[in-house]
């Protein structure tokens, strides 16, 4: 018997385009490391630009939206200054863009001898570029699982075992990905200000408190807390990238 999979498909109008509003006000760029991304607000600020909207794409990607097209095109000329962040950047016309995400991943079945931050980037990137070691195994209270951010191009969320090969042993790692939505640090100020629900938003300070405690109701999480379970709930703000 074969089985043919097949993929809803929906057709949309050549000429569509969204945000037609914010053409020539804003600018779309990528940014070329992880903590470029989460000190981006920071940044901005200390070049003079505070009043800039940032508004997250997914992956490195932002859109940087401005109170008018001389404000976008007097940063865009600027590249000495923005080159330091950001690979590259265009003023905003309804261009398409790649997709990308930062996918948090909790690694399981690791043996303690081979936990090692080789082998959980090595284990990280087969879904993608690791951009971020949570923290060094060697401050942890539970060495179980190990936690990385992964740069991926991949839709689904992560759910798979991954064969690691030691002295001819296959040993069998599992990997799973956090069930909320990341957002930068340099969003929370505009989340926290706006009316949206953010409750099932988790940003990088988050990370360990939220992702990597299971928990499965408001009283179970306050015990946690209390008990500070492992340090994962103590990641400083401003983590060096691994």
């Amino acid at each position: 018997m074969i089985f043919i999979i097949t993929k809803k498909i929906i057709d949309v109008a050549p000429n569509a385009c969204a945000f037609s509003d914010w053409f020539d006000v804003a600018i779309v760029a990528k940014v070329k490391e992880f903590n470029h991304l989460i000190e981006l607000r920071k940044n901005l600020v200390g070049i003079g630009f505070s009043g800039v909207e940032i508004r997250y794409m997914g992956g490195f990607f932002v859109l940087l939206k401005f109170e008018n097209k001389e404000e976008a095109n007097m940063f865009m000329m600027d590249k000495e200054v923005w080159s330091v962040w950001f690979h590259k950047m265009e003023i905003w016309m309804g261009q398409s863009l790649p997709y990308e995400r930062v996918a948090w991943l909790k690694i399981y079945g690791v043996p303690l001898n081979l936990s090692m931050s080789s082998v959980f980037n090595a284990i990280g990137n087969k879904f993608g570029k690791v951009v971020k070691l949570v923290s060094p195994l060697e401050e942890e209270m539970d060495l179980s699982f190990a936690c990385v951010g992964v740069l991926t191009k991949m839709v689904k969320k992560v759910d798979e075992v991954v064969v690691v090969r030691w002295q001819n042993k296959n040993i069998e790692a599992w990997v799973e990905e956090e069930h909320r939505d990341w957002v930068p640090d340099c969003l929370l100020e505009e989340v926290e200000d706006g009316e949206s629900d953010n409750s099932l938003l988790v940003s990088e300070e988050e990370v360990n408190e939220n992702m990597f405690t299971d928990v499965v109701n408001d009283d179970v999480q306050q015990v946690a807390s209390e008990n500070h379970v492992g340090n994962r709930s103590q990641m400083p703000e401003n983590v060096p990238d691994s």
